[in-house]
């Protein structure tokens, strides 16, 4: 008679190395497990231990008992240093304007038999952009010999203050002329003669106050002459 049987019929449940190996294939009621009844709190699952018993544990307490620890994040590298912006070059100034030549008025209607007079003709230097003070390179050589009869200076934009520019004779000056602040034109009717190959050039020595609408602008200086013995 086997000890595992009670005199009421009943069969004593089994456990551990105890179990048999057929149990899978063939299941009597001492290899059977036992009804564990429904948990006493809502979340709970089932937790075995190596000597087979089993017990209903609440989830939220198991995880937070079983929970690994994070590990802390690795230090991030420092940023390299950003190189220079290399400087932007200078921009090269403008060249002054030379001067640009025109056509000599008509001479007079002589008499019969006799020559007319000669023409008066004209030579203009034009600088375009605000008037600033420098030393005139540009030179005018006289193609024969003439006389300057008349220096009319312009601008394009009135300066508030006097401009003055300087008219050169190979070097050496010989006129000065003033624009009186606000207005745009002066007129020297001081004549000179030039023989061929002397040359003229012009100086800006005075402006307004800087700024677009205060310094001046648009310069240009006209010389009126007439040939000598033609």
């Amino acid at each position: 008679m086997s000890k595992s049987r009670l005199t009421s019929g009943k069969i004593k449940k089994i456990t551990g190395p105890q179990l048999s190996e057929d149990r899978y294939e063939f299941l009597d009621l001492a290899n059977a497990e036992p009804d564990l009844g429904l948990p006493t709190i809502n979340e709970s699952i089932l937790v075995g231990d190596t000597d087979g018993t089993r017990t209903w544990v609440n989830i939220t307490t198991y995880t937070e008992n079983f929970k690994g620890f994070t590990g802390s994040q690795g230090y991030t590298g420092s940023q390299g240093n950003i190189g220079y912006t290399g400087s932007i070059g200078f921009t090269g100034s403008r060249g002054t304007t030379g001067f640009v030549g025109s056509s000599g008025n008509v001479g007079n209607v002589g008499f019969t038999g006799s020559r007319g007079a000669n023409g008066n003709r004209s030579v203009a230097l034009i600088q375009e952009g605000l008037l600033v003070v420098r030393t005139g390179s540009v030179r005018w050589y006289a193609p024969a010999n003439l006389t300057i009869q008349e220096i009319t200076f312009r601008l394009d934009v009135a300066a508030n203050q006097i401009a003055t520019i300087v008219i050169n004779k190979n070097g050496v000056a010989t006129r000065t002329i003033n624009i009186a602040a606000n207005q745009v034109k002066a007129v020297n009717t001081s004549q000179f003669d030039m023989t061929t190959d002397e040359y003229l050039t012009v100086d800006v020595t005075a402006t307004g106050a800087p700024g677009a609408t205060t310094q001046g602008s648009g310069l240009s200086v006209i010389f009126l002459y007439q040939f000598l013995n033609l």
